[in-house]
């Protein structure tokens, strides 16, 4: 309810209850890797029937424990005109919202719009047919009117002393404070140019006070020029604009700093473009972007709380992306609440009110306790980093949250990093440091943390480069009973650092997978549990060489039928699975133990194989057969599947308009994004998977009858494949994709 409206509405009687938490003193970290004190808690303010809105305004509290909250309950625009705003408090002592007294003597309509630091002093507006105007309700909710007329207090001292607000002139209104109690009125000087102005923030102090100027009607008619601009007020100094950013034409104030630092609110232009904006001394007006809007700012300026994009969001400057740290207030939303605006923020910070809408789509004033956030640094983990001998080495770690110091654990000898900028250097000399994997741990430290990534960094062989073709030789002959003597083997992968390699001996039923090393030879791989065949193949192996990932024989089901299923083998200890360590016919003497896990089927399916896996062994992908559940379909069913320990094998879906029929061969290192093949509206083509996308179709080279994506680099901007040109599939050419190029 703002200056020059004022109807008769019923006096408020009712009180309302409220859903409380519990604080627990338990760290909490949100998706972006900052952590609050304690876990955040959350509660809403409900209604007063027969009231079916409420908002808050402001919130009194500190140290993330809540107090007082002011607001107002208003009627949903299908209740008619019956119902009319009505103020309310949030009552600690009672712990229950209580509704506010109307100025005047008969039913009137108030709505409070701040509150004290100590909750006592409530500010806003009530009245009725017999009067009213700016309001403060005291300790006892009693209501003072401080001057008659239709206008408002907006904003009240921490220590509940002033009030500021606006006052009907003559014509227009102005800017004025008033001294409580008493009441005595100090009114402001108007911005030269305009007639008009409101005061809607004021400092702890009361010497600062911030608002709009702008141009009474009467004034738009003589020919002044109808824009609003924020303004500060210093007691004794003459009114200040705070300015305007290109492209707007309007500002208008919301908020002020304790100290009166900092500033606020909110810009306007044509067509409905509009923006949030923070003004200081120092910076002058800043744009918030688009699409937001700054509502009030806590008492040292350290955040900023208000609404983007139809989403609350508490915002600390100078930290990040303001949709960014929209996530931190979204992250501790309840059930279905959807969190709407972000209107008040207590003098630390660590509480803050709004409006929302509540799981049954109700608009509702909401509460949350949001301890001090620490924004430790959050490093980006590098990809597989591998240096030849004697090429000099750089690598820039990325870290955000201003990270004013770095550190690194792993480094070979050769390797620095740099304490200030977080940049490694080296050179490998082979007479000073063995080739090999080395996993490196960086930490990056600023005042309020550190965060930490690790990478691999390869050293390749001496010889690697020099070495003529090395035959792997074929699994020994001290094999089972069921598994003959074979003088075939295939490598289907190889270790980042070239050391591990794994394929398969042997073919068709016969073949068997293997793992093989220089110290250790070829050695097979063990079966499944349960298996009544030998049949196993090994694919692909993880950059560090730990795990391997395939397909082999598993048990038969009830009715003998033979699956054949995606595995997983890892080194005895490492799964999380249980662990067979009973070794196998034709496993070498000196090789390590692996385990064998059973990756599963897809619902009816009998046959599922592991194509890729991320570096660190911890993502898997494949694809499986499956029933598909219309009996009306009649194809066969393939879906490529991304595999991990905690989430177990998940189909990764379809591109649309084609056959049920996806196929995943390739993986990033970091497990992130997913390539492989996938019939569709376009017939069949390449695809790119990730967990925000979904399955994306690359297309296919001009000409080309069918695409397929077989592998991606390590760090995600290149992918390539084969294109086939003719029915045949005897004319294929190779194809590189990235983001810039498409498919070339």
């Amino acid at each position: 309810m703002g200056s020059g409206s004022m109807t008769i509405v019923r006096r408020l009687g009712k009180a309302l209850l409220f859903l409380s938490f519990a604080q627990q003193a338990t760290a909490y970290t949100y998706p972006d890797g900052t952590v609050s004190l304690f876990t955040p808690g959350f509660f809403g303010l409900r209604h007063i029937a027969p009231y079916e809105e409420s908002l808050a305004t402001g919130v009194q509290a500190e140290g993330g424990k809540i107090f007082g909250v002011s607001g107002f309950v208003a009627p949903s625009p299908n209740q008619g005109d019956n119902l009319f705003p009505g103020a309310f408090y949030f009552d600690p002592v009672v712990s229950r919202i209580i509704g506010l007294s109307t100025a005047g003597t008969g039913e009137g309509e108030s709505q409070a719009n701040a509150i004290s630091a100590n909750g006592l002093i409530k500010v806003g507006q009530s009245g009725d047919e017999s009067g009213g105007g700016p309001t403060y309700w005291d300790a006892n909710n009693a209501a003072h009117v401080l001057s008659e007329g239709e206008s408002t207090a907006y904003a009240v001292t921490l220590d509940g002393s002033k009030v500021a607000g606006d006052a009907l002139g003559v014509e227009t209104f102005h800017a004025a404070i008033w001294a409580i109690p008493g009441g005595s009125q100090t009114s402001l000087a108007d911005l030269p140019g305009y007639d008009s102005s409101a005061a809607l923030a004021i400092s702890a102090n009361g010497q600062i006070i911030a608002g709009r100027a702008y141009n009474s009607s009467k004034a738009i008619e003589l020919g002044a020029i109808d824009q609003t601009r924020a303004v500060r007020w210093v007691l004794g100094a003459a009114p200040e604009s705070l300015g305007i950013l290109d492209g707007f034409s309007n500002a208008i104030v919301y908020g002020m700093s304790s100290d009166g630092s900092t500033v606020v609110g909110q810009v306007t232009g044509e067509n409905g473009k509009n923006g949030a904006f923070v003004w200081t001394r120092e910076t002058g007006m800043q744009g918030m972007g688009t699409g937001t809007l700054a509502y009030a700012v806590s008492a040292t300026g350290k955040y900023i709380v208000g609404e983007a994009f139809g989403k609350a969001f508490r915002f600390r400057p100078g930290l990040g992306d303001l949709i960014e740290d929209e996530l931190k207030l979204r992250g501790i939303t309840i059930g279905l609440w959807e969190l709407s605006y972000c209107t008040g923020v207590s003098q630390d910070g660590q509480t803050v009110c709004g409006v929302g809408k509540n799981p049954e789509g109700k608009v509702e004033a909401w509460v949350a306790a949001l301890p001090d956030f620490l924004h430790p640094p959050i490093v980006t983990s590098p990809a597989i980093q591998t240096v030849p001998a004697g090429e000099p080495f750089l690598l820039e770690i990325a870290a955000k949250n201003k990270p004013t110091q770095f550190s690194a654990k792993g480094l070979p000898k050769g390797f620095s990093i740099s304490g200030t900028s977080g940049r490694i250097t080296g050179l490998w000399s082979l007479n000073e440091t063995q080739p090999g994997i080395y996993t490196v741990v960086v930490t990056a430290t600023n005042a309020e943390g550190s965060g930490k990534a690790s990478f691999q960094l390869i050293l390749p062989p001496r010889d690697g480069f020099q070495k003529a073709i090395q035959g792997l030789g074929y699994l020994p002959d001290a094999k089972a009973p069921d598994e003959p003597v074979s003088n075939l083997s295939f490598g289907n992968g190889l270790s980042a650092n070239g050391g591990v390699a794994v394929g398969q001996d042997g073919v068709s039923n016969d073949g068997r997978a293997y793992r093989w090393t220089q110290a250790d030879g070829m050695s097979a791989l063990p079966r499944l549990d349960g298996a009544l065949r030998s049949f196993s193949t090994a694919l692909a192996v993880s950059a560090d060489g730990t795990t391997i990932v395939g397909q082999a024989a598993a048990a038969p089901v009830a009715d003998g039928s033979n699956r054949t299923v995606a595995v997983v083998w890892k080194p005895v200890g490492t799964a999380t699975h249980a662990l067979r360590a009973a070794r196998s016919f034709a496993e070498s003497a000196t090789a390590p133990p692996f385990s064998p896990i059973d990756l599963g089927l897809f619902p009816g399916g009998i046959i599922s194989l592991a194509e890729a896996v991320s570096a660190n062994g911890s993502v898997v992908a494949g694809y499986g057969d499956a029933k598909d559940p219309d009996p009306n379909y009649r194809d066969q069913v393939y879906q490529a599947f991304r595999w991990t320990e905690t989430d177990g094998l998940v189909g990764l879906g379809f591109l649309p308009g084609g056959l049920k029929l996806s196929q995943a061969f390739g993986i990033s290192a970091d497990g992130s994004t997913i390539v492989g093949g996938s019939d569709s509206a376009q017939g069949y083509q390449a695809f790119r998977w990730t967990q925000a996308e979904g399955l994306v179709g690359l297309g296919k080279v001009p000409g080309a009858l069918v695409s397929t994506a077989y592998a991606i680099s390590a760090d995600k901007s290149a992918i390539v494949g084969i294109c086939t040109f003719n029915a045949q599939q005897d004319n294929n050419h190779a194809f590189r994709w990235t983001a810039a190029t498409g498919m070339v």
